[in-house]
């Protein structure tokens, strides 16, 4: 066997990414940190501005070894914060080492992006209301919470209340997973939505469960009342094995009258049946309809154009990517794109 030594030019540089992305959920064991790993996190940590992990392995409260929290580790102590967008994702992720934590309070000043789908302890809530230069938030409320092992359980009522536009004062973009539960109360649905209502400064507003939200438009009026600032709002974006409970087109003009600011609506509902809108006034400032989590409509597509036409300003588009195109199926392609044509026809 040949031994071959090859040695870098005087003064070049290993080139560091700006950003990393670290999925365990590829590797075979998972739970092995070797010094090769170590080494290179260490090269590269200063350099990361994004950082993008995911995980599927179950990690207990005590551990605190893994190749995850490794990483963590090191960038959360490089000298100078540099991280500006952090994506964690592991449902199974229960530990209550402080490593998560510290790295999001260590680039506190710089972080501006900010995902979680982990179960959070104390630890992390505090850290998270630490970002003060926060502009975009995406949290899974349903695995947040559901963490008996960790110290500190809440819910979502109890975070929101947190949430306030004091805590997060450059927050523009909030996207929330919200657990089932709690849409089953019309009480404990206000609570939400009030919640909500408290980051008067959103821009966006992404609101999704594993159950319609939709149904619902009408107690929405909080959220409503206070963003004005609101352009974007998006529920129901996601496939739903409850389809046959989504909104209708009845809750289709509520959300339009709760919402009179927005541009950009994306939402799912059913359009099986039109309701009657000759008292209702036309929303005056939306852009694009996006019902591309729409199912197929059973109501007469000419009817559909002409509720949409009285519904919407005659410049909005409705679109619809069609289910074959999300999905590779076309169920519902063809009679949407109809829909849109004769909207656009009597334009």
């Amino acid at each position: 066997m040949e031994i071959v030594r090859l040695s870098m030019p005087s003064g070049y540089h290993f080139p560091r990414p700006a950003q990393l992305l670290f999925d365990t959920t590829i590797d075979p064991n998972p739970n092995a940190v070797t010094p090769l790993l170590r080494n290179f996190l260490y090269v590269i940590s200063s350099a990361i501005t994004q950082l993008e992990a995911y995980g599927d392995e179950f990690v207990g409260p005590s551990v605190n070894n893994t190749p995850m929290q490794d990483l963590f580790r090191q960038i959360g102590e490089v000298e100078a914060p540099g991280l500006e967008s952090v994506r964690v994702e592991n449902p199974f992720y229960g530990s209550n080492s402080p490593a998560l934590p510290n790295l999001i309070k260590s680039h506190a000043s710089t972080i501006s992006r900010l995902s979680l789908e982990v179960p959070h302890n104390e630890q992390l809530w505090i850290a998270t209301r630490s970002l003060r230069n926060l502009k975009e938030l995406s949290i899974d409320f349903e695995v947040a919470w559901d963490s008996e092992p960790l110290s500190s359980p809440k819910d979502t009522v109890v975070a929101l209340g947190d949430m306030t536009s004091g805590t997060f004062p450059k927050l523009e973009t909030f996207s929330a997973f919200l657990p089932p539960t709690d849409f089953c109360l019309e009480h404990r649905r206000s609570e939400i939505f009030k919640g909500f209502a408290r980051s008067t400064q959103l821009v966006s507003l992404t609101l999704t469960s594993s159950t319609p939200i939709m149904p619902y438009a009408k107690e929405m009026w909080h959220i409503g009342q206070s963003l004005h600032r609101l352009e974007t709002l998006r529920i129901d974006i996601r496939p739903l094995a409850d389809q046959e409970k989504l909104g209708t087109a009845s809750s289709l003009v509520s959300i339009l009258q709760v919402f009179p600011h927005i541009r950009h609506l994306d939402t799912g509902v059913i359009c099986d049946s039109i309701p009657d809108t000759a008292k209702t006034e036309p929303h005056t400032a939306l852009e694009v309809l996006d019902l591309s989590w729409s199912p197929a409509p059973k109501a007469r597509q000419e009817d559909i154009a002409a509720f949409m036409r009285s519904i919407l300003p005659r410049t909005a588009r409705v679109v619809h990517l069609g289910e074959r195109r999300l999905f590779g199926m076309s169920e519902g392609e063809a009679a949407w794109d109809e829909v849109a044509r004769l909207i656009d026809e009597a334009a």
